[in-house]
């Protein structure tokens, strides 16, 4: 398959879903490898370029979500040690008027 108008081509749309459609490929079809999309090793570089790209902002993307996840954890965390030290408070209150 020759994507090689497809990868240079000046109209963003194109070269976009060309490149994504390229590493879509690689990465879920192990027999495809970049040769199979072109000759011209520009064309090569561009699609590894992209490949890469993608692989370190979905890296990135992970990194994010891990860190929202972790202070979601924390602020919860906290939120149910007060109520939790709230309940206890109330319980000796509690047990301290049937005294």
């Amino acid at each position: 398959m020759n994507l090689s108008a497809f990868v240079l081509s000046s109209n963003p749309k194109d070269n976009e879903l060309a490149l994504d459609f390229c590493a879509f490929l690689l990465r879920y079809h192990k027999d495809i490898d970049y040769s199979d999309f072109s000759d011209d090793q520009y064309v090569v570089g561009r699609i590894r370029r992209a490949e890469i790209y993608r692989a370190w902002a979905d890296i990135e993307d992970l990194a994010n979500g891990y860190e929202t996840i972790n202070a979601n954890f924390d602020k919860h965390r906290s939120v149910t040690s007060n109520a939790f030290q709230e309940l206890v408070r109330l319980v000796e209150k509690v047990k301290a008027e049937c005294v």
